[in-house]
């Protein structure tokens, strides 16, 4: 009733974190700091505690390097499920073509978050251009 999100089980692992507390996983795990996590998935700092305390708890861990002890082996950080469902649907529309505007527009964001979502999917995915985003979600759907 308030809205708030019972701690995950002790030791419930990968299973029980919610999608968003995967995403901030998987950057723990890459050895993001709580400030570029906030960046990159737009979280304030106060939030990215939040999720690392309750990642640190389903793990049963207490530190960072145990959480990157327990990703599932099948989440390596340069693939398209490792991006975030914004950043995937940023990348489908990079890749008909559409332009940051027009991109802004069908998902009703600035074009600045356009811009920085692009961004993300480039370091994320370790491309450069928008055509290698384009190759990389056709080699993907294969």
């Amino acid at each position: 009733p308030t809205g708030r999100r019972l701690p995950p089980d002790r030791t419930s692992g990968w299973e029980g974190l919610s999608e968003r507390e995967q995403e901030v996983a998987l950057l723990v795990a890459e050895g993001a700091s709580n400030t570029d996590i906030g960046r990159e998935l737009f979280l304030s700092p106060h939030t990215v505690r939040a999720h690392v305390s309750r990642i640190l708890y389903a793990f049963a861990t207490p530190t960072r390097a145990g959480i990157a002890a327990h990703i599932p082996r099948n989440h390596d950080p340069a693939t398209l499920d490792s991006l975030t469902p914004r950043q995937r649907q940023v990348a489908r529309l990079v890749s008909t073509g559409a332009t940051n505007r027009d991109i802004a527009a069908q998902l009703g964001i600035s074009i600045s978050t356009v811009e920085k979502h692009i961004t993300a999917i480039h370091d994320r995915l370790r491309l450069s251009t928008r055509t290698a985003i384009t190759t990389a979600l056709r080699e993907h759907a294969d």
